[in-house]
């Protein structure tokens, strides 16, 4: 099977994330490199700052074991502990059978850099990681997934949610529901060959009991395992005793954190950008496991700390909270600005694949990654991909519609084509028509009844007969009318909810399992020959 690909021009509507792609001299200054031309001078420094090389590559050899990682990944393991290598780097929260399409782009993203980068560069060896989101609480972003019936129906697969835990979500286990899950799935996807194989092995995956992050690593692991890809669990206890320093020094200068994320805030905010992180008054880059487990903010005043979530506050003192620090450095997780300086203070980062909000927040980070000391990586952007299926295709051609068109005015196109497709012209012919043949006729009968007066009830007939005659074709005119726009703004829904799923990008709903069973298990493999990491443009594959 081969896919073709086709580039789109679409305005992004992050206004940070389009300067990023298209004119960078408007964001350079939030930004340590350019991602097209400071490779070079970007590795030197990682490598020059990097310290930990033989313990991470140690934790991560013990971590891929226990997710049944191929050969290929444990070379990369090994290799990490070589003074050349440095890492691409990827991440994303672990949505239950693997999320939405967009993390399967994220990681083909980074291992084709990677593989790019070897190619480009020899002295240093690039290996990709994946580093697995597990220490938030957001239930929410995980518990679901979408599919397409086989009535073309887009179905929303869902696990009940918990409102009331707030562990983060490497404490959690698959519950029993998803049994019920797997069910529905066998009885609504597409029948194929491949159906059977692939869902039998979506069971063993995503079995009742096993933890969230174990069932996303083997999901990594199944689907990205010949590549090489390496998975990380950041909240591995040998790895946060690793970051322990970082967490200190976060703590002390916690007053310093909120002057720099405002003063940058500010900046942005000025030169008209959306600003994607914010911290309340007093709130830390950290968060803390309570007793009771749950994951609460740190919000710290002089030396008056509280620990926070939805359920309970507790109040300790500053000496108290570095004491638990010391002691149980596990129980820290970062928050969304604090989480990529841990990446890059644990790994030698020299690229980080990013989406679009991804990168707009990271220009809020350059203060932070000066404060602490560390050396920021290159942001590059993942690809960004709408698969279209040849039915698609084919209608999009009866259309004539042009992508950038579809893309720009999706939410207007079945309703301007009903516009376009009314029967008002036709009707006005008609009306024309009718008025003429009821002027012929009345011009007609005077002098048909002088010539002989007993024709005047034949001509009222044959008048009659005309008019029902010519009422009946209207009707037909119109149901003809009726039903192509019914046929034709079916084929229009079709379009719109296989590009644009309940109005997003195809890439932030739809899951790759749905294309997988009906395309066969190398559909990935596909994506991953099809695509062109050095285009940022939106790509359209056709399948």
């Amino acid at each position: 099977m081969t896919f073709r690909s086709q580039s789109v021009n679409i305005k992004e509507s992050l206004q940070l994330f389009e300067d990023y792609l298209r004119n960078f001299n408007n964001i350079a200054p939030y930004f340590r490199w350019n991602p097209l031309d400071d490779w070079s001078s970007c590795i030197k420094e990682r490598l020059h700052y990097y310290n930990w090389r033989k313990e991470i590559s140690g934790i991560l050899y013990q971590q891929n074991l226990r997710w049944n990682s191929g050969t290929t990944t444990i070379s990369n393991i090994e290799s990490l502990a070589e003074p050349n290598s440095v890492a691409v780097v990827t991440g994303q929260q672990v949505g239950i059978f693997g999320g939405p399409l967009y993390t399967v782009y994220k990681i083909l993203s980074t291992i084709k850099l990677a593989q790019q980068l070897n190619n480009r560069f020899d002295k240093w060896k690039f290996i990709p990681i994946f580093w697995m989101e597990i220490g938030d609480n957001d239930y929410k972003e995980i518990n679901h997934f979408y599919f397409f019936s086989m009535a073309n129906e887009l179905v929303r697969f869902e696990l009940p949610d918990q409102p009331n835990d707030y562990r983060s979500v490497y404490l959690r286990d698959i519950p029993s529901d998803i049994n019920f899950i797997h069910e529905k799935l066998e009885k609504v996807s597409l029948p194929s060959e491949f159906r059977d194989e692939i869902l039998n092995k979506l069971r063993k995956n995503y079995a009742q009991g096993k933890s969230f992050s174990t069932a996303f690593a083997e999901f990594l692991h199944n689907n990205f395992g010949k590549y090489g890809l390496v998975v990380m669990d950041p909240t591995d206890k040998q790895l946060v005793k690793l970051a322990r320093p970082l967490f200190e020094d976060v703590l002390e200068k916690s007053n310093e954190v909120q002057i720099e994320l405002n003063d940058n805030m500010q900046d942005l905010v000025q030169k008209g950008y959306h600003v994607q992180i914010s911290l309340n008054s007093f709130q830390t880059l950290l968060f803390m496991e309570n007793k009771n487990k749950d994951r609460s903010k740190i919000l710290i005043e002089g030396e008056k700390v509280e620990i926070v979530n939805p359920k309970i506050s507790e109040k300790i003192t500053r000496q108290d909270l570095l004491k638990i620090l010391s002691q149980s450095p596990e129980k820290f997780t970062p928050n969304v600005a604090l989480r990529p300086l841990l990446q890059d203070y644990l790994l030698p980062t020299v690229a980080y694949i990013a989406g679009p909000s991804e990168i707009s927040y990271a220009a809020q980070l350059k203060p932070l990654y000066r404060l602490f000391g560390i050396v920021q990586p290159i942001f590059y952007p993942r690809v960004r991909i709408t698969l279209v299926e040849n039915k698609i295709q084919r209608f999009i051609e009866k259309f004539s519609f042009g992508y950038t068109q579809l893309f720009q005015n999706r939410e207007k196109v079945i309703e301007e084509y009903i516009e376009n497709i009314t029967n008002e012209d036709i009707l006005k012919e008609f009306r024309t028509f009718e008025n003429q043949i009821q002027v012929l006729i009345t011009n007609l009968k005077e002098p048909l009844i002088k010539m002989d007066p007993t024709l005047s009830g034949s001509l009222e007939k044959t008048e009659k007969n005309m008019v029902t005659s010519l009422l009946k074709l209207r009707d037909k005119i119109d149901l003809s009318v009726k039903r192509k726009k019914e046929n034709e703004v079916g084929q229009l829904n079709k379009i719109i909810l296989n590009l644009f799923p309940n109005k997003e990008y195809q890439e932030r709903i739809l899951n790759s399992y749905y294309y997988q069973i009906k395309y066969g298990p190398d559909f990935i493999d596909y994506i991953y020959d099809t695509i062109d990491i050095d285009d940022w443009d939106h790509q359209l594959i056709f399948i």
